[in-house]
């Protein structure tokens, strides 16, 4: 029997005072926060809830085929200012600043920034992070876009892909050692699978494009069931205008909290059979820039999104 989705419910001062648990930096309260949650749709409907923040957008003046979606904390910070000044010089601009709030929300702001995109009608909707960097020159991706037809290729990955995007991805579910590692490693470890077993997550924990590699090959199985395969947009992705519109929705599930809603496109759009392209165009991509380095505080928080990647995934969202 599939789980019943939680409606998008009001915020009221409980989910304030859970929300402070849940943005901490130490990793005991926000395991604290997980104990909130009698069951996986009511974390779900906290989720759901949550405010996206405010998304201010800036776009540059002019037109062209090509537009560059950039979420970002600020417009003014060095980070855009590189890709203004040299990741993306010559291509426009659209940044979507969501300025420093604790609600910060990756996907809508994406969103916003796409939709804000289409109003100029481009052929290709660049959407990249802000902590990107230069390898080849915005000229090269102009000109390897320019060869696709954007009537035959939905979505566009650079080759070779990039640390963070672009790469052939897994869906795994942990083996029994996994778990009696965990258990074994330290305090955090064990909290973990403690959490895994009691929100869900079991069915689909890691993604990797490298599932067949020692030592994951021993901790991990492929989901075989499901078949979770796809190309992982990650960090750098480049869609057609009109995959965009014929989606009739966001491009980006908005209830993840800046993380694994890059995955949940990747697997959407693999099982819609869209049309894939590629691009011989390297760029630089770095790990934990924008949003601060994977820490034990940020890998629990991570455990929302896992749970909600599995609500999907049971319920046949995904």
């Amino acid at each position: 029997m599939a789980d019943e989705i939680p409606a998008r419910g009001s915020w009221d001062k409980e989910d304030e005072r859970l929300d402070s648990l849940f943005v901490s930096q130490d990793p005991r309260i926000l395991a604290s926060f997980y104990e909130a949650f009698a069951t996986p749709g009511d974390l779900i409907r906290w989720m759901r809830a949550r405010p996206k923040g405010r998304v201010e957008i800036i776009e540059d003046p002019g037109g062209g085929d090509v537009v560059a979606v950039i979420p970002t904390v600020s417009n003014a910070g060095a980070l855009t200012q590189r890709l203004r000044k040299e990741v993306f010089t010559g291509i426009r601009m659209v940044v979507a600043e969501s300025g420093k709030n604790p609600y910060f929300n990756y996907a809508a702001s994406v969103n916003a920034g796409v939709a804000r995109a289409l109003e100029s009608n481009p052929k290709w909707i660049v959407v990249s992070n802000d902590d990107m960097s230069l390898i080849d020159q915005p000229q090269v991706l102009v000109r390897e876009l320019s060869s696709l037809d954007d009537s035959s290729v939905d979505i566009a990955f650079t080759t070779p892909p990039g640390s963070y995007h672009s790469y052939h991805a897994r869906v795994g579910s942990p083996r029994r050692l996994r778990n009696m590692m965990w258990y074994l490693i330290d305090r955090y470890h064990r909290t973990r699978a403690r959490l895994d077993g009691k929100l869900r997550t079991r069915l689909a924990t890691k993604i990797y494009p490298y599932m067949d590699a020692f030592p994951y090959n021993f901790i991990y199985k492929e989901n075989t069931a499901d078949r979770c395969r796809f190309i992982n947009p990650g960090s750098f992705a480049i869609y057609s205008a009109k995959l965009v519109k014929e989606l009739r929705q966001p491009l980006l599930d908005d209830t993840y909290i800046n993380g694994w809603e890059d995955a949940d496109l990747g697997i959407r759009l693999s099982r819609r059979h869209s049309r894939t392209g590629f691009v011989r165009y390297r760029i630089g991509d770095s790990l934990g820039a924008s949003l601060g380095p994977f820490s034990s505080a940020r890998t629990l928080r991570e455990i929302a999104n896992a749970v909600y990647f599995n609500y999907k995934l049971r319920n046949g969202d995904l």
